[in-house]
């Protein structure tokens, strides 16, 4: 009994060194780029102009616009030299015509981001946007696991409550 016990604890830690030593050759992915505190939606407009991005396409709600909230994000991405494209009929749990009405305005101006500002329903719908434009232009295309074939447009968040983590997840 005593043999086993040493040979299971030496074939664990061969293992594990060679997990360790594989893992060590395998690229990694790096993490969400995040911004937090004062000035962070001004911070995260500047590094999306910064890359090569034309057109922006915002997912959000009406309510959000009216209060003057998306104007903080649209201000600073219009005076770097972006067209931004509005698609503010979120609702609460998007459906599929919603979603279907956003990814019509995307495909028309062939944005080349998202931005989403709002809460999980925005984000939500802003990630089927983005996955279903570059994997044939239809959300039905995406719903589902493992239906996502093409890397979405590039998409960004701006959470406007906490705790849904639709921002973190695709």
């Amino acid at each position: 009994m005593e043999k086993e016990k040493v040979l299971a604890l030496v074939t664990n830690k061969a293992k594990m060194k060679a997990f360790k030593s594989i893992m060590g050759v395998l690229p990694s992915t790096p993490g969400p780029l995040t911004f937090v505190g004062s000035g962070s939606t001004a911070k995260l407009c500047a590094h999306i102009a910064g890359l090569n991005v034309s057109k922006i396409l915002i997912v959000t709600d009406k309510p959000l616009v009216d209060l003057g909230i998306v104007a903080k994000a649209t201000d600073v991405l219009k005076e770097k030299g972006l067209e931004v494209i509005m698609f503010d009929g979120v609702k609460p749990d998007p459906t599929i015509d919603l979603i279907e009405d956003g990814l019509a305005l995307q495909m028309k101006n062939s944005c080349d981001a998202i931005l989403a500002i709002g809460g999980g329903s925005s984000i939500d719908a802003a990630k089927t946007i983005a996955a279903a434009a570059t994997n044939g232009g239809k959300s039905k295309n995406v719903i589902g696991y493992y239906k996502v074939k093409k890397a979405p447009i590039p998409l960004f968040a701006i959470p406007t409550t906490s705790g849904t983590g639709s921002e973190v997840t695709f």
